[in-house]
């Protein structure tokens, strides 16, 4: 059960390299487009879009847990740092979304990164 979280992480990392996209957004039609990236870039920024997107936030949390358990003191900080700027960019996005929906969501502006409806659907 422990191991539910870190697999579903990695297959979503996964799908977002492979096919630039996470499933449902592949469903969609839609694509991830890194303009103006170079091409060993493109993957870097898509990893690094899963990283800061909401969706990473119970792989983060499962993170800390894990580090927390596992008897040194400090080794938690990091992953829990990493979870609360997460969840606060996921408030952002949210505001962003409410104020003006069309505005791309907070990861996709640090990773410079957007959703075009590109792609095929599956």
């Amino acid at each position: 059960v422990a191991a539910a979280i870190p697999a579903w992480t990695a297959w979503l990392a996964a799908r977002l390299w492979r096919d630039a996209a996470t499933p449902a957004q592949r469903r969609q039609g839609l694509v991830l487009v890194t303009a103006g990236a170079l091409p060993g870039e493109t993957r870097r920024r898509r990893v690094a879009r899963l990283a800061i997107h909401p969706l990473s936030l119970p792989g983060w949390l499962w993170l800390t847990l894990t580090a927390a358990l596992g008897g040194v003191p400090w080794l938690w900080i990091m992953p829990a740092l990493a979870a609360t700027a997460v969840a606060l960019a996921a408030l952002g996005s949210l505001a962003l979304l409410v104020a003006r929906p069309q505005r791309r969501a907070v990861h996709d502006l640090l990773a410079r990164t957007r959703l075009t409806a590109d792609g095929p659907q599956r």
